[in-house]
């Protein structure tokens, strides 16, 4: 199973960008007969960034439910109603699990998500080993499961690990247990030379549809 995100920077007055954010994410997920989660940036991207996940098989799966919504005259009506609130063109990414299963359905509404990313600077198989490493120990550390995939398309080889909390109480009580961790901190040095300088990025985001 891989996941699948479209990610946009809406403009505009939020309670109107944030209905049709949900308007064309239930519209897509029943033409597709598949589960589209809406998820809001709260920090590591431009205010106003949103993005809609979902678990697909495939690229083969992506062109199928791609080509039924580019046949649909409702989704073409939909688009053309966000157009104004869009600051440039979305952004589509395919993450492969290494570690971690993206599983059939995503979290539930108000579940926060911290995705950490990072671009490989040459060592792949190294830099993935440590990537399941590190993931496996804030895992000891907080008891819930870290995704970890990387994407081929785009920012190639880039890591990307993913831990999802019941709600924003939980992701800092998690956060907190991994920050005040020694056995974190001393992994975390081992990363050196493995990623490209500057290339680390962490994002916190909140289901809201």
């Amino acid at each position: 199973m891989f996941l699948f995100s479209r990610q946009a920077v809406l403009s505009g007055p939020p309670a109107e960008t944030m209905a049709w954010a949900s308007e064309i994410r239930a519209y897509a997920s029943d033409k597709i007969d598949n589960e589209i989660a809406l998820w809001s940036v709260g920090f590591g991207a431009p205010v106003g960034s949103v993005g809609w996940a979902m678990r697909v098989g495939g690229l083969a799966d992506v062109a199928a439910n791609g080509q039924k919504l580019l046949s649909d005259d409702g989704y073409h009506t939909l688009l053309a109603k966000g157009a104004d609130y869009m600051v440039a063109p979305p952004e589509d990414t395919l993450l492969s699990p290494v570690h971690g299963e993206f599983g059939e359905a995503s979290p539930p509404v108000g579940s926060v998500a911290s995705i950490t990313s990072a671009s490989i600077s040459g060592k792949i198989s190294e830099a993935i080993g440590w990537g399941v490493e590190v993931a496996q120990l804030v895992e000891g550390i907080t008891g819930v499961p870290v995704m970890v995939g990387t994407s081929g398309y785009g920012n190639f080889m880039q890591v990307v690990w993913i831990g999802v909390a019941a709600d924003a109480a939980a992701a800092d009580a998690q956060n907190e247990k991994v920050t005040s961790s020694a056995d974190y901190m001393n992994k975390v040095d081992g990363a050196h030379g493995l990623f490209l300088p500057g290339s680390a990025n962490r994002t916190v985001l909140t289901r809201v549809d």
